[in-house]
């Protein structure tokens, strides 16, 4: 019996990082949405934006990510706080409503983050530059009819995830 373990353990191995290698391969793999070669793409290029929107769009990326990262920190600590909460049996109704409140204004922080940030993206690129966007954009037509850039939320499912 023991002589057969290790050469089935040994199997399994080689058959799990066989998928792995395969899921890679393709973009794919443990962690949710990978980038592969055929996910990326270079909207530069691909958009023909000049030095300055590059510079320009670069700069907007930092701050949005500067405002929204601590926003993230934030919520992502009320989450750990309501999921501790969960696992109390003390744990005060009226103190778990307060984080599940602050948890729904962060979120709608970020809501308000991305729509501001988008409509300063919007008054960087060309009128041609905007219409291609959809085109481009993870290799795809955008799924909101209001465009990839349009300041209107997105449904559950839709674009911007």
């Amino acid at each position: 019996m023991r002589r057969f373990i290790i050469p089935l353990t040994l199997a399994l191995v080689l058959v799990f990082a066989a998928a792995q290698v395969a899921l890679a391969a393709w973009g794919q793999g443990f962690g949710g949405r990978g980038i592969g070669a055929d996910g990326w793409a270079n909207f530069a290029q691909e958009l023909g934006i000049t030095q300055e929107q590059s510079a320009q769009i670069q700069e907007l990326y930092r701050q949005h990510f500067a405002k929204t990262n601590k926003i993230r920190d934030q919520l992502r600590a009320t989450r750990q706080e309501l999921q501790m909460q969960r696992w109390n049996p003390d744990a005060d109704q009226a103190r778990v409503q307060a984080q599940i409140d602050k948890a729904g204004e962060l979120r709608e922080q970020l809501r308000q983050e991305a729509i501001e940030f988008r409509t300063q993206l919007q008054g960087v690129l060309t009128e041609e530059q905007l219409a291609k966007w959809p085109q481009i954009r993870r290799g795809g037509p955008c799924l909101n009819p209001e465009g990839p850039l349009s300041a209107t939320p997105r449904a559950k499912g839709g674009p911007w995830r």
